[in-house]
């Protein structure tokens, strides 16, 4: 049973990771639907607008809005839980910038540079989603017209920062993938124990009243 056992910082680890990576995946799959089936004038200039994949364009459209918000709110708290790795890895980047040994193995350095590929490309793809979302949604002339870019030069840089954050999110979940697979584990396998317990318990307390 000691095995099975997971500090309460590692649950809370899980659950943030896992609510981030069920949002990144919503998010994703909404975006690839507008990667293959772009915006554009209904009709004529646009015949695949009307595309139906499961649901119609506009549910597409909440859901990627929504769970993109969603994966930014959690990615937050994602960031505050980790924030004293992510300040001795900055430390160890800017080391390593100025040519001097930072302490990192090639792997640790991989790592590094890994991650942090992965946060500037998030981090443009979150500016330029609320970019787009003010440029769309509100109905005032200055925005609409672009806010310091284009809407075309907004949605470019969106399109391609999401595809590197995708491409550097399925590395960077595939070099932690042992983690998630142990901790999930621990943390499904000793729910059903302690429900198993609990119903043996019960049972056993059952037979005893029964006998007396």
């Amino acid at each position: 049973m000691k095995s099975l056992q997971v500090s309460e910082k590692t649950r809370k680890f899980w659950t943030v990771d896992a609510l981030l990576g069920i949002s990144a995946i919503v998010a994703t799959v909404s975006g690839v639907y507008f990667l293959f089936f772009p915006l554009g004038y209904r009709g004529g200039r646009n015949p695949l607008y009307s595309t139906i994949v499961l649901f119609d364009r506009t549910t597409w459209d909440l859901l990627h809005t929504w769970f993109g918000l969603l994966m930014v709110v959690i990615a937050a708290i994602h960031l505050i839980l980790h924030w004293d790795w992510v300040a001795k890895m900055t430390q160890k980047m800017l080391i390593l910038i100025r040519g001097k040994a930072c302490g990192l193995t090639a792997y640790g350095q991989f790592n590094m540079w890994l991650d942090f590929v992965l946060a500037f490309s998030f981090m443009l793809t979150a500016v330029s989603g609320v970019a787009l979302l003010a440029i769309t949604g509100i109905p005032v002339p200055e925005i609409a017209s672009g806010i310091l870019l284009s809407q075309t030069a907004w949605d470019m840089i969106h399109t391609w920062a999401g595809i590197v954050m995708v491409i550097t999110t399925i590395v960077h979940l595939a070099i932690h993938w042992r983690w998630v697979v142990n901790v999930s584990r621990k943390i499904f396998f000793r729910s059903g124990s302690m429900r198993q317990a609990e119903a043996q318990t019960c049972s056993e307390k059952n037979s005893r009243e029964a006998v007396a």
